[in-house]
């Protein structure tokens, strides 16, 4: 009997703990493990991204910041190492200067330049508020995302 691979609810990281990694039927075997149900051309693949809510709220978040930036998103998404995490991503359509929890001004043509394992580890807040986010080509897969304080997070501008 052919055994049925169907996508899955898996969680990836659990309270700052990786819990597994996702897999189609090649990396499975690749690693004698279990499928995750996640297919994929080339490599695995969420169909779907969740991140849990957390304790606070967005006004709550931007209190608790002295100087910083609010991303209202991000495009071109580009990863130099993925084994590492090393990547690099633009912020598009509002980048906004927090100063003692108001936004103050809009800015433009910066990038971050950072490690995904450095973030997930500066990670301060997460908002209660969760949003979907999918549309263009760059949000695949869509999410569900609250907001999220991160601290010390590499930014570069233009010249």
């Amino acid at each position: 009997m052919t055994k049925e691979f169907r996508p899955r609810e898996n969680v990836i990281i659990d309270h700052g703990v990786l819990k597994t990694y996702l897999h189609n039927t090649s990396t499975a075997k690749l690693f004698q493990t279990e499928t995750t149900g996640n297919a994929g051309l080339v490599f695995p693949q969420a169909w779907s991204t969740e991140m849990a809510p957390g304790t606070t709220t967005k006004d709550e978040i931007f209190k608790e910041v002295k100087r910083g930036l609010y991303l209202t998103n991000t495009w071109y998404t580009r990863f130099q190492n993925y084994a590492k995490g090393d990547f690099s991503t633009i912020p598009r359509d509002g980048i906004f200067l927090i100063e003692k929890g108001e936004i103050t001004q809009s800015l433009k043509d910066l990038r971050i330049s950072d490690n995904v394992l450095t973030l997930l580890g500066n990670i301060a807040e997460i908002s209660r508020e969760r949003q979907h986010v999918h549309w263009w080509g760059e949000v695949d897969p869509p999410s569900l995302s609250p907001y999220v304080l991160i601290k010390n997070v590499h930014i570069t501008k233009s010249k």
